[in-house]
């Protein structure tokens, strides 16, 4: 079916959800290869010029994306909880990778910011991040008594630990097979960490360590 014009708010609003809903549909489907403008609207029954009207280019709608699953990762709601814990936080973040791997491995995806994407999207894009891991800070300094720097700390610290470990833990096809052929009689899964049980380990040594610091 063709996509109609959208002319309210509400209609240009639901349009612009659509292009991202198909984006993300397609970047599932395609393995974790991001589509292009034209799949996403031979996807979607929709004219090039309609996705032009809300995103530049592919990198703006990458961008969208990610600001999106920024804010459900790091969102307080998620470990709401009476008596909450830094290990009820680490399940709360983990939890969400877990469940949500090609969420995740678009996080781990930053050539974006070296391509098309607009410097005032990518700037507005980082400050939204920001906010939101502020946010969740205050969640966590108010509930477990600590200063809120060494909750935004801790939160940092912590993604960049996640991004290389998933990498590892996560190796490409290409390299899977690169491994399997190099020798047929040594297990190389055993220089693959389980993602999960090796991040919670990380996360949970290193907010003891700073927050007895």
């Amino acid at each position: 079916m063709v996509a109609t014009r959208a002319y309210t708010k509400v209609d240009k609003l639901e349009r612009k959800q659509e292009i991202l809903m198909s984006a993300e549909d397609l970047f599932i489907k395609q393995d974790g290869q991001f589509p292009t403008v034209s799949a996403i609207c031979t996807y979607n029954s929709m004219a090039k010029g309609t996705v032009y009207l809300y995103f530049s280019n592919k990198d703006e709608i990458i961008l969208a994306l990610l600001e999106k699953y920024f804010n459900q990762w790091l969102d307080p709601k998620n470990v709401n909880d009476f008596d909450l814990n830094i290990e009820k936080v680490v399940d709360s973040l983990l939890g969400f990778i877990t469940r949500n791997p090609y969420k995740f491995r678009l996080i781990n995806t930053n050539n974006f910011l070296e391509n098309n994407a607009g410097s005032e999207k990518v700037i507005n894009f980082y400050q939204t991040v920001m906010e939101s891991v502020e946010k969740l800070s205050k969640y966590i300094s108010r509930n477990l008594d600590q200063p809120i720097e060494v909750c935004q700390q801790w939160l940092q610290d912590c993604y960049y630990y996640l991004q290389g470990l998933w990498k590892i833990a996560n190796p490409s096809y290409q390299n899977k097979v690169a491994l399997k052929t190099i020798n047929e009689g040594v297990n190389f899964q055993s220089l693959v960490p389980e993602f999960e049980t090796e991040a919670k380990r990380f996360m949970t040594r290193l907010w003891r360590q700073m927050a007895q610091s």
